[in-house]
């Protein structure tokens, strides 16, 4: 093209005037001495970069330019224009990828062929699978992770298989103790959550307590994106799974939020099969995420517990599903203001149910009950909470009830606790046995949020954290908690029996472990122990 004679003779200002007509223009003709600016860069990095982009502009909308540009000599060309294939979507672009595939050795190439088939329209899933399964044990991580990818998008279920089969033997999946999960795995474990299929949710069931903790996290949230087609897989291991297994799946099945959850729920709650307390734990805290009247019959049910924890998720549950019939029903629990009433008044503060606070205030004959409950509660925080609710509410009662609540409460000694849990019923709970030792909390919904303080400098005394939770876990945040602060006590809370998992724990750091559910009492006494605290 005769604009582009001598241009790399031209000066700077010349090459951007040139390069600017060309991409205004977008002839086709600048193609061939574009494409050799491209493979031979001029090592100025604004004309090099404005070579790009006239070069991407004048390619865009002609298949026939981008398709020819496969094929051309300089591997820099061939791979910009497999980008822009896979951007334009060229269907016609596969047969040439995939006959191109088998002779490229440098990582950038094949990854970038395997990222524009990813986005092309898929074709024939033997051919796909053929294309994308021998990059699964590649050295280089991105192109393991794209060709994970394509196999289970592309490979129909033969690719599901491959990838089923590189999980169940890759290295961190066979140490089931590990701690690791390499990326190429993880990233392999959270693609089958797109596949929609039983036999992938029975293999992620099987593994629902995989000793890894990361693993666990992923397999976790994998099953959570098949939603209902797991649940029978996971009904599966709720009757006659191991006790940690059926924990697991109960938490998964209240992520799901899935109504078909609540049945399988119940019907573990019904049969009375091993319902050891950390497992009603479990299982009640997931039927208060899931919308559904059998959630609501088997809570309320639950108003008879008599561990406080326990209770404390059942209205924890209560508060987030309330409507009247859940109103009427714990309204007959109180108005008796036996031992029963009393422990449901203590979870209902300990919760900070407002919702559910607010709805029988209202009804008013619970309502003297409940503030009397509120106002002897050493927790401040909880008292300012309801306090707020009352002042949202007209009558001069309401008034002066907020009034009776109002007030800064037991001073906090200066110790400072972080608790992570992704459970609000845990952290309610810490929020109360705190106030009550005078101890002042921050708490935070995973790993990441506790790690984010740590790293502010904020003063934390002790950390309380769950072990399995999303974002980071609590061995994870362990870790790094470590390496932020050597000599911080950290207790872990777990429903975990398994000896292995505590020793992975200790290895991370753990200072102490408490078994969920537990009282305030074994609570108090761990902090005492470990901070001297009265």
């Amino acid at each position: 093209m005769e604009i582009l004679k001598d241009f790399r003779s031209k000066d700077t200002v010349e090459q951007v005037v040139v390069l600017d007509e060309i991409g205004a223009g977008g002839s086709a003709d600048a193609l061939p001495e574009l494409f050799a600016l491209f493979a031979e860069p001029l090592g100025d990095e604004v004309v090099d970069a404005m070579v790009y982009h006239t070069l991407t502009s004048v390619l865009a909308g002609k298949e026939e330019a981008i398709l020819a540009g496969l094929a051309h000599p300089a591997a820099a060309v061939r791979r910009l224009c497999v980008e822009e294939a896979g951007k334009a979507g060229l269907a016609a672009a596969v047969p040439i990828l995939l006959r191109l595939l088998p002779g490229l050795s440098e990582p950038a190439e094949v990854a970038a062929v395997l990222q524009a088939l990813l986005r092309l329209p898929p074709g024939d899933p033997a051919a796909m699978l053929a294309a994308f399964q021998p990059f699964l044990q590649h050295p280089d991580a991105t192109v393991a992770t794209l060709a994970v990818q394509g196999a289970v998008a592309q490979g129909g279920a033969a690719g599901r298989d491959a990838v089923l089969a590189f999980i169940a033997a890759a290295p961190d999946f066979v140490q089931s103790g590990g701690e690791d999960c390499d990326l190429v795995l993880a990233m392999a474990i959270t693609a089958l959550g797109g596949c929609r299929d039983e036999q992938t949710a029975g293999f992620l069931v099987r593994h629902i307590h995989h000793g890894s903790p990361i693993i666990r996290r992923l397999i976790g949230d994998a099953l959570v994106g098949l939603g209902s087609l797991a649940l029978p897989a996971l009904g599966e291991v709720l009757r006659a799974g191991r006790r940690d297994e059926r924990i697991m799946a109960a938490n998964v099945v209240g992520f799901m939020g899935d109504r078909k959850g609540a049945e399988l729920l119940t019907a573990v709650m019904d049969a009375r099969l091993g319902m050891e307390e950390n497992l009603k734990f479990a299982v009640y805290e997931a039927l208060g995420r899931i919308p559904s009247m059998r959630s609501i019959v088997c809570l309320a049910d639950g108003l008879a517990e008599t561990d406080e924890l326990t209770l404390a998720a059942v209205l924890t549950g209560l508060d987030n599903l309330v409507n009247a019939g859940v109103v009427k029903r714990v309204q007959e629990v109180l108005v008796r203001q036996d031992e029963v009433a009393r422990r449901v008044v203590t979870a209902l503060i300990m919760a900070r149910a407002v919702r559910l606070f607010r709805a029988l205030y209202q009804e008013g004959s619970c309502a003297s009950l409940l503030v009397a409950g509120i106002a002897a509660s050493p927790d401040g925080e909880a008292r300012a909470q309801f306090a707020q609710v009352l002042g949202e509410l007209a009558g001069p009662q309401a008034a002066a009830d907020a009034k009776r609540l109002a007030g800064a409460g037991q001073a906090a000694s200066g110790r400072q606790l972080l608790a992570a849990d992704d459970s609000k019923a845990m952290l309610h709970f810490y929020r109360a046995a705190a106030a009550e030792m005078g101890l002042a909390i921050t708490t935070a919904a995973d790993g990441r949020q506790a790690l984010e303080h740590l790293r502010s400098g904020a003063a934390v005394d002790l950390l309380i954290t769950d072990m399995n939770m999303p974002e980071m876990d609590g061995i994870e945040l362990t870790r790094q908690a470590r390496q932020l602060r050597p000599d911080l006590p950290i207790i872990m809370a777990t429903t975990e029996s398994e000896a292995s998992q505590q020793a992975i724990a200790r290895q991370a750091g753990v200072t102490a472990f408490v078994t969920k559910p537990f009282s305030k009492d074994v609570l108090k006494a761990k902090l005492q122990e470990l901070l001297g605290a009265s």
